[in-house]
């Protein structure tokens, strides 16, 4: 007796049934199964490549430590050395740039914030808040520079020789040592944003070892 299926990979094509694992499907329906779990494998290989692209977007922001340390001197100066402190915060050429980098380093705070959540869901939307962050980033760099030309140019470090909050070391940092370091972070900021500005345009493809900074690089960024 003839068998009710095809026996050759032809005959199983040109018919309406397909055997899969010993089972006859509708060659229709198994196409589409088959469409719909290539698309389900595709959307959770994107959404793990979204999850760790925002983790190394937080880790190249965050290995930034001139940053850190900069807001710190800012908040913090008044409650350590008092009025002296806020005597510099205040001196002409350094308040406006100082000011200038605190609220721009906020706002890399909250893209931040902003990536991590929409990484999370792994939505494509996610690349254009990098872009975001890049620019963010330039003018951070913008502002570290401005602020230690003024710094250099302000005559405070000469008039104030010698305090705490011009030469600290350790855990309080003065302003010298953060402008000493100023230099060689901006320089590895503006590689930060070339490489935030190749995620943001190139998407999950970006995510390959040329293009991604070593572990190395991302620890040694900044004071």
């Amino acid at each position: 007796m003839a068998s009710a299926y095809p026996t050759s990979l032809a005959g199983l094509y040109q018919s309406n049934v397909v055997i899969v694992n010993g089972v006859a499907r509708d060659l229709k329906e198994w196409k589409k199964s088959i469409k719909k779990a290539t698309k389900a494998k595709k959307a959770k290989k994107f959404a793990n490549e979204v999850r760790i692209t925002t983790e190394e977007v937080k880790t190249l922001v965050s290995s930034v430590k001139i940053m850190r340390s900069l807001t710190a001197y800012y908040n913090n100066a008044y409650k350590q050395w008092g009025n002296i402190a806020k005597t510099l915060i205040n001196f002409k050429g350094i308040n406006k740039p100082f000011l200038s980098y605190i609220l721009k380093a906020n706002e890399v705070e909250k893209t931040i914030k902003e990536i991590a959540e929409i990484g999370k869901k792994g939505e494509k939307a996610v690349f254009q808040y990098i872009q975001k962050l890049a620019w963010q980033m330039e003018d951070v760099a913008k502002y570290i520079t401005e602020l230690a030309k003024g710094v250099n140019e302000s005559g405070i470090m000469r008039g104030f020789k010698g305090h705490e909050c011009i030469e600290g070391e350790g855990r309080r940092l003065g302003i010298r040592i953060l402008v000493q370091r100023s230099s060689k972070a901006v320089k590895d900021i503006n590689e930060i944003v070339c490489r935030l500005t190749n995620i943001a345009e190139n998407g999950t493809d970006a995510l390959n070892v040329a293009n991604t900074l070593s572990y190395n690089d991302k620890m040694r960024v900044g004071a």
